[in-house]
């Protein structure tokens, strides 16, 4: 397949992804998060498989691997890997992570990395990691110019803008932050080739007329 084809595939499914349920995702969510890659995988084609977690590419184990059939539909290969990480403490080592796969010749006909990483919006320090770890990214797509990167941001809210009441028993569940958008940037040799973007319509959940005075 030409690099133009992939891009104009890998491109359309990006545009698949459906941000819109994250936005009802509470807490941490790193394994709800995984479960749409996978279920966005899944569903762009009957004949899509996953591991979850990924093979070892020497000692790292990658949280999703793609896979996919061969353009003649002869049989399935490795198609594409992900990483999903929350703690900005560890973006960077899950990108080495995507690269050992990225060099490993057990994947040379990948055809994508991902890394999904969550932001935290009213953090200075977050938002500085991102720019450092996208100039990261670039960096390793120019080192492996074989296979695009796909660097997803999920922002996430404040609790504070929470308004979705959960009770349990008579006391209200302290709120959580959540998922309030969506940026997916497709990468190839240094450059940036596509971007999605989602403000997501769910976030916050609104709140059921009847629930606002239930425990009034």
């Amino acid at each position: 397949m030409s690099d133009e084809r992939k891009f104009i595939s890998l491109d359309g499914l990006l545009q698949q992804f459906d941000y819109e349920r994250l936005s009802r995702l509470r807490g941490k969510a790193h394994e709800g998060i995984i479960g749409e890659w996978i279920r966005w995988w899944l569903e762009a084609d009957p004949y899509n498989y996953v591991y979850n977690p990924a093979p070892y590419a020497k000692n790292n184990s990658a949280d999703i691997l793609f896979i996919g059939l061969t353009e003649d539909q002869a049989v399935h290969i490795p198609k594409g890997v992900a990483e999903i990480e929350n703690n900005r403490e560890n973006w960077f080592k899950k990108l080495e992570s995507l690269e050992t796969y990225a060099l490993s010749e057990n994947y040379s006909e990948m055809d994508f990395a991902l890394l999904c990483v969550t932001v935290y919006s009213k953090s200075k320090t977050d938002q500085q990691m991102f720019n450092e770890l996208l100039e990261c990214v670039k960096h390793s797509s120019e080192k492996m110019p074989n296979i695009y990167w796909v660097l997803c941001r999920l922002d996430q809210s404040p609790s504070k803008e929470e308004i979705c009441l959960v009770f349990f028993g008579d006391k209200e569940k302290e709120p959580k932050r959540f998922i309030s958008s969506g940026n997916c940037l497709l990468i190839k040799e240094g450059k940036t080739r596509s971007t999605h973007d989602s403000l997501l319509k769910g976030s916050p959940v609104q709140i059921r007329p009847a629930a606002l005075g239930h425990f009034q």
